[in-house]
């Protein structure tokens, strides 16, 4: 049923074809735009992808888009995809914006069009698509999760540094950072906050000693912290101070969870006993 030049579908089961070749789409990284564009000609692409194919004729901002529909731009960053790519970054792209129909508005004073939250939502129909194709659970969570927080690299600017650390240490992040690259290209060309973040990579990957936190649960309790709530609240202090610099060595550290602890700890009561 599969064809490797992308074109045909042979009928009745076009959903079988594209689900019988996942496996192939995801080690050719351009091979998903022609299966993709070989859909929308033969009119399957409604019956298959019926959330993909209602961006079609969904228009964007043109101040941001100035590509228009939402359909021209997943094809736009398809054809940027390269060829060494992440096996499960075209469908990341494909995925990203599939929120954008259902959450299209139009201000009605300003004529302005919005897409609030379709990120969210991008992300239930991204979960629901995937599972049908029967993909692998984990490559639907990595999948779901980078089309969820792909409107987080707008709000990169203003970041506070631990926020933005933790950001590019999640294991997701490389593919994130790819599809934020891609999408600027497929829209305005800005790679200003790609750029940002790269050198921002770079220099944590050069400073190795700020990745793994500077107290565990157990040096706390060795300095008489109590185990509970309270402990894991302290740590996550300590692992914020740190991201911010202001905890940058062992040592800080446990000083200042010293001073921390008989804050938040009452010392022990000595019991006195009566003759």
């Amino acid at each position: 049923m599969f064809n490797p030049a992308f074109q045909t579908v042979e009928q009745p089961y076009p959903e079988e074809w594209l689900t019988d070749n996942v496996d192939a789409l995801q080690s050719r990284p351009k091979a998903l735009y022609r299966a993709l564009e070989l859909l929308r000609a033969s009119t399957l692409l409604k019956e298959i992808l019926p959330e993909v194919a209602a961006t079609i004729d969904c228009s964007q901002n043109s101040r941001f888009h100035p590509e228009d529909t939402v359909y021209k731009h997943i094809l736009l960053m398809l054809q940027e995809v390269p060829p060494d790519a992440d096996p499960l970054l075209p469908w990341c792209v494909l995925l990203h914006d599939v929120g954008k129909p259902i959450t299209r508005r139009v201000n009605p004073v300003s004529g302005e069009t919005t897409f609030y939250e379709h990120d969210k939502v991008g992300a239930a129909l991204a979960h629901q698509i995937l599972t049908r194709l029967r993909f692998p659970n984990k490559q639907i969570k990595t999948v779901v999760h980078v089309v969820r927080y792909h409107m987080q690299f707008k709000d990169v600017p203003n970041m506070r540094k631990s926020t933005l650390r933790r950001m590019i240490m999640r294991e997701t992040f490389p593919l994130e950072l790819e599809l934020h690259r891609l999408d600027c290209l497929g829209s305005h060309r800005d790679l200003s906050i790609y750029e940002f973040l790269k050198r921002e990579l770079s220099e944590l990957l050069h400073r190795p000693e700020i990745i793994p936190p500077l107290l565990t649960g157990d040096d706390l309790i060795k300095l008489g912290m109590q185990p509970g709530p309270k402990l894991g609240q302290l740590l996550s202090e300590i692992r914020e101070k740190q991201l911010q610099d202001e905890l940058k060595t062992r040592e800080e550290a446990l000083q200042w969870a010293m001073a921390r602890i008989r804050d938040i700890q009452p010392p022990p009561t000595s019991s006195t006993h009566t003759p």
